[in-house]
């Protein structure tokens, strides 16, 4: 199993392991800023499955991050979803 992190301060979906994706493609790359003050280049966004079938689209691939981590906005505006957090669960 494959552990996703929700981050509350990512603005994307993003991956450092492209064998998460489907559905890869090439996009003009982008350059994203990380807290440590750093940037990487993204040029392969693509489509991440997740336990219950969940889909997550437009998923970044950044091949120096080292988890996976799912947009808490990004939801919330994508599907017009609210995202409420309890001590055991998440509910979208």
């Amino acid at each position: 199993m494959v552990l996703w992190m929700f981050d509350n301060g990512a603005t994307c979906h993003m991956t450092g392991n492209s064998s998460e994706l489907q559905e890869m493609r090439t996009i003009m790359p982008i350059s994203i800023d990380h807290l440590k003050g750093t940037n990487n280049v993204v040029s392969h966004p693509g489509t991440a499955t997740l336990g219950g079938g969940l889909r997550l689209n437009k998923v970044l691939y950044v091949p120096t991050l080292k988890c996976n981590l799912i947009s808490i906005a990004k939801p919330c505006k994508d599907m017009r979803c609210l995202v409420t957090f309890s001590n055991d669960a998440c509910v979208l």
